[in-house]
C-alpha cells in the first residue's frame, strides 16, 4: 500500500512539475509550538541556526549522512531547511519549528538519502512533523521541490503516515498528567544512578527527555495564576540542559550532581505555581515525589 502511495504522489507530481501549481501546493501548515523555548533549547545544547542546511541542488544534498533520516521543513518559498544532524543523534534541538524560525510551512517530515558520496540514489519522505501537524498528502510540495533540484522523480519514495500532532484535535495535555509521568521517569532515573547504572541511567534519561517535550504547550492547573511558561522554558535550558549533558558522559558522579540540580529547579517551580508541598528529593534513589512538612508549601 506504501509502494502504491509512493508510486501515485511522484507520478502526480512529475505530471503536473511544468504545469499550474495545485491546489495543495498552496495549503499551508502553522506551528502547534511555542518557538522561543525550543530556541532556547537549541542554544543551551550548543546549537547554532546559522548550521541549518539548505540545500538547492540535489548534489547538495551529499553532506547529509547517508541511510540517516533528518528532520526537513519546506518554506512557502519552496525551500528546503534540514537539521545538520540526524534526527537520531542525542540531544538533537535542531526540530521542526526551529528549522522554520516558527514560520508557516508547506510541509515538514523526516528526510532519508541514499547516496554513494557522489550520486543521489534515492530520496525517502516522511511526514511526521508533531509540531506542524502535517499529512501524507503535504508530501506532494516536497517531492516538486527535490524535482526541480534535480532529484530523479523515480528515485523518490513517500512513506505514509497517520497525522501525528501535538493535540490531535484534544486539549493540551494537563501539566498533572504530564507531571505524574515525569515524576515516574525522572525516580527511575535517580534510582539507576544510585545503583550506579550507568545504561539504566542513560535509558531512563531519554524517556524523560521524551515525556519533556510535551511541557511547553502543557495546560497548566486551573487554580494557578502565574504564567509558567518563562519557568518552563528556563528549566528546559537550564538545569535540565545541564542533566542532558552530563548524561552524555562517563562520569556518574558529575551525572548524580545534574540530577540533584535538576531536582531543586523542579522545586523551584513547584513553590513558584503554588504547589510546593511536592518535594522532588535532591539525593538520587529516593520516591518522587516527597512531601513537605504541612504549611511548607513555599519551602524550596
Amino acid at each position: 500500500m506504501r509502494a502504491l502511495l509512493a508510486f501515485a504522489l511522484v507520478l502526480s507530481t512529475a505530471c503536473h512539475s511544468r504545469g499550474p501549481a495545485p491546489v495543495d501546493d498552496d495549503l499551508r501548515y502553522a506551528s502547534h509550538v511555542a518557538l522561543a523555548p525550543l530556541a532556547a533549547a537549541l542554544r543551551a545544547s550548543g546549537g547554532d541556526p546559522a548550521r541549518i542546511v539548505r540545500p538547492l541542488r540535489a548534489r547538495d544534498l551529499l553532506a547529509l549522512r547517508a541511510n540517516e533520516r533528518f528532520k526537513f521543513v519546506l518554506g512557502l518559498d519552496r525551500h528546503f531547511a534540514l537539521a545538520p544532524l540526524p534526527a537520531s543523534a542525542p540531544h538533537n534541538e535542531y526540530v521542526h519549528p526551529v528549522l522554520a524560525d516558527g514560520a508557516p510551512v508547506r510541509t515538514a517530515g523526516g528526510l532519508r538519502v541514499d547516496h554513494d558520496g557522489s550520486t543521489v540514489r534515492a530520496v525517502v519522505l516522511d511526514p511526521e512533523s508533531r509540531s506542524y501537524c502535517t499529512d501524507t498528502a503535504s508530501l506532494r510540495a516536497a517531492v516538486r521541490a527535490l524535482i526541480a533540484m534535480g532529484v530523479e522523480p523515480a528515485s523518490i519514495t513517500v512513506l505514509a503516515r497517520p497525522v501525528a500532532c501535538v493535540d490531535d484535535g484534544a486539549p493540551p495535555v494537563r501539566y498533572g498528567a504530564l507531571m505524574h509521568t515525569v515524576g515516574s521517569r525522572f525516580e527511575m532515573l535517580g534510582r539507576a544512578l544510585a545503583a550506579d547504572n550507568r545504561d539504566a541511567a542513560r535509558y531512563a534519561l531519554h524517556e524523560l527527555d521524551e515525556e519533556l517535550d510535551a511541557l511547553p504547550t502543557a495546560r497548566a492547573p486551573d487554580e494557578t495564576t502565574v504564567d509558567l511558561a518563562p519557568h518552563a522554558q528556563g528549566f528546559l535550558a537550564g538545569p535540565f540542559a545541564a542533566l542532558k549533558r552530563a548524561g552524555e558522559g562517563d562520569d556518574l558522579g558529575a551525572f548524580r550532581a545534574a540530577w540533584s540540580a535538576t531536582a531543586a529547579g523542579c522545586n523551584g517551580c513547584h513553590a513558584v505555581s503554588g504547589h510546593g508541598f511536592l518535594r522532588v528529593p535532591t539525593v538520587p534513589g529516593e520516591a518522587v515525589p516527597g512531601f513537605a512538612a504541612a504549611g511548607d508549601a513555599g519551602a524550596r
